[in-house]
């Protein structure tokens, strides 16, 4: 809900922007300065930016009813969320200890290993006498299958695991970039705001000027919330969503 909402601030800065951009471009043409071609291009970006506008508002409708779902509130409740994230480094000294630790916790593979020593119990429980009996052979091979889903299951769950933490650490560098790019945008965007109420600098430019600071901004907060959300999934591998990264 938190990103949606900040995408939506985005697409309207943007969007206004380029509604200002399709007003200067109409003037310019009527005017002789630009071409047709010129034109039809500046349409397409402003009807591009009213698109990714309203579809920003649609994707805000729809976090706020998966939250509704989620947590149990009315459709039309819509909380404010003002939590902020607080980053922090992934801190492993040790990834094969951490990995095993992890994995000794594991509800879906101790299940699975439940689920191994039943059919272990079935099989030392089996009834020759029994008309209605199950071959036995058949009830072995459903041990082996067991054992088969528990070996699958941890190779799997490693892997994920090796997967998350490489992903961390490149989220991690994206990060310090991230951090560096944001403060040059403010820099720029206070440059900008004062020349704007000095009156040297023009609409548009200090339009830009905000939209480049909000995607900046933008950048930065995503990467924070994928990065925490990489962190629990790392710790708690068994809830990991691939679509929840997206």
């Amino acid at each position: 809900v938190v990103m949606a909402n900040r995408d939506l601030e985005l697409a309207k800065l943007q969007n206004e922007k380029a509604k200002r951009d399709w007003q200067i471009t109409l003037l310019s043409y009527d005017t002789g300065i630009i071409s047709w071609s010129q034109l039809k291009l500046a349409e397409a970006g402003n009807k591009t930016a009213i698109t990714s506008y309203e579809l920003a508002q649609k994707e805000v409708e729809q976090a706020y009813q998966d939250l509704s779902n989620l947590i149990g509130l009315k459709p039309e409740d819509k909380p404010i969320l003002v939590d902020e994230i607080e980053y922090t480094p992934l801190e492993v000294d040790d990834l094969d200890f951490a990995i095993a630790r992890i994995m000794a916790d594991n509800p879906v593979i101790w299940l699975l290993e439940q689920t191994v020593e039943l059919e272990d119990i079935e099989l030392d429980l089996y009834s020759w006498t029994d008309p209605m009996r199950e071959p036995y052979k058949a009830k072995k091979i459903d041990v082996e299958k067991a054992e088969l889903s528990v070996t699958d299951t941890k190779k799997q769950m490693r892997e994920l695991l090796h997967t998350l933490y490489q992903s961390i650490m490149q989220l991690e560098d994206r990060y310090k970039m991230a951090e560096q790019g944001l403060r040059v945008a403010e820099t720029e965007f206070q440059d900008k705001k004062l020349q704007y109420e000095l009156g040297v600098l023009s609409k548009q430019d200090y339009l830009a000027a905000e939209v480049n600071l909000a995607e900046a901004q933008n950048d930065f907060s995503k990467i924070v919330y994928q990065h925490q959300s990489l962190k629990q999934s790392f710790y708690k591998p068994w809830t990991y969503d691939p679509m929840s990264m997206m």
